[in-house]
């Protein structure tokens, strides 16, 4: 079954009829009921054996291994200090340190996968017992209610919960694979260590119309040579900004500015702020912003699709000249990040240089070259892109099949099948 078969069987299952719930076969328990708290170990980093195999769990994940287990069966880590609320199971013997509470076969006799997602959907973080330092109490956790269904429900719930979850890991190993395609794309074709042909495809998006093909050496060039305008953003102040209006571009939205496109994420300015603003200080066409300050010095965004927005301050947007697209000038300066970060001023708050920046060199090759290396390289952008929205739509999925599943709201048919990950 592909993944937009599996997604749909799934919203079936959230979406199906709830006329004929009975709760008689559950009951409404404590957690502390139904499970116990223990007290993870003290092992500093300092103590485990990397070379080890067994994960070592801390308040939020795993953050290491090694050669012992402190708890001999699968379990559940959660939170004691910290990040209050994060939940993590280990389908193997682990160790979880001081900083945790675990719960494994020996704590529990429910299911232990559903007893993962029902922490998970419960929010501990509610019980949080100080203001200062996050921490847990397990006795004011321990008093929180639960509707617990029986062990054979138990497992179905966790199953379907679970096939979600490999889902989302797939999704997530797929969008790894993509990035590093990119990345080892984008070190051969933007120093000419592959070339493309004029039979590579181009795509609307990255077309300008270059016109003919003539095979042509590489050059070798400054930012000045081939950017026409570097035009800084504007101040703006936070009583400007607004729920409606032209969208502002910050540094620190251009991961969704590169792959989604402008959303609700930006914020906006109408009003007085955007008609006495100059025209500089907008963009309306596909050009290279990046930038020029603080921690995403270097940074490098795109405004994809000429829509109009208005630029933030401590950033540049740049024009190029005849010479480069400006999409082959995103993607070299992109592939560039660590080059860039070599020539940013210090003194206290990283600072990238007009002068720096316009000697920086770049690998010019012909405009029918840059165009198709900027198609390669859009089109994993894409591939990147979709990946990531069903990562987001698989998890919503998730959220509204926990808040159901758990609840009691929607009840799993007795004949599905039970995963061999769950029967435990």
């Amino acid at each position: 079954m592909n993944e937009k078969n599996k997604f749909e069987e799934l919203l079936k299952l959230q979406y199906g009829d709830k006329s004929e719930i009975e709760h008689s076969d559950w009951t409404i328990s404590k957690l502390n009921e139904i499970c116990k708290f223990e007290y993870g170990d003290h092992l500093p980093e300092r103590e485990r054996n990397e070379e080890g195999e067994i994960p070592v769990f801390g308040s939020a994940s795993k953050v290491g291994t090694h050669t012992e287990p402190y708890v001999d069966t699968c379990g559940i880590i959660t939170a004691r200090k910290g990040s209050i609320g994060e939940v993590s199971y280990s389908e193997e013997p682990f160790y979880p340190i001081d900083t945790t509470y675990y719960i494994g076969k020996k704590e529990t006799d429910e299911n232990l996968r559903w007893l993962y997602y029902a922490l998970d959907l419960l929010d501990l973080n509610r019980v949080n017992a100080s203001t200062a330092i996050p921490s847990l109490n397990r006795d004011d956790a321990g008093v929180l209610n639960v509707p617990v269904p029986p062990l054979s429900e138990q497992r179905r719930i966790a199953s379907v919960l679970y096939s979600v979850d490999e889902q989302v890991r797939s999704l997530h190993d797929r969008h790894d694979e993509l990035t590093q395609l990119k990345h080892g794309l984008m070190q051969d074709l933007l120093t000419g260590n592959k070339r493309v042909t004029p039979e590579t495809p181009v795509r609307d998006e990255v077309s300008s119309g270059v016109g003919s093909v003539e095979e042509q050496e590489w050059e070798s060039a400054k930012i000045k040579d081939v950017v026409e305008t570097i035009q800084a953003g504007y101040a703006f102040k936070s009583d400007e900004f607004g729920e409606s209006g032209v969208p502002v571009i910050k540094s620190e939205n251009y991961t969704a500015l590169n792959t989604i496109g402008l959303n609700s994420e930006f914020e906006k300015i109408d009003g007085t702020t955007l008609e006495e603003l100059k025209d500089r200080y907008f963009i309306e066409s596909e050009m290279v912003i990046i930038s020029m300050v603080g921690a995403n010095s270097g940074s490098v965004g795109y405004s994809w699709g000429n829509k109009k927005f208005a630029l933030n301050q401590n950033q540049w947007y740049l024009d190029s000249k005849d010479k480069i697209l400006n999409s082959y000038l995103y993607y070299y300066l992109d592939g560039s990040f660590n080059k860039l970060q070599s020539i940013l001023r210090g003194g206290g708050k990283d600072f990238l240089g007009r002068s720096e920046f316009k000697a920086f060199n770049l690998n010019l090759p012909p405009l029918w070259e840059q165009e198709r290396i900027a198609s390669v390289l859009y089109t994993v952008d894409e591939m990147i892109a979709r990946t990531s929205e069903l990562i987001d739509e698989y998890d919503r999925l998730k959220r509204g099949l926990m808040q159901d599943l758990l609840s009691g709201g929607i009840r799993t048919p007795e004949d599905l099948e039970v995963l061999d990950e769950i029967q435990i």
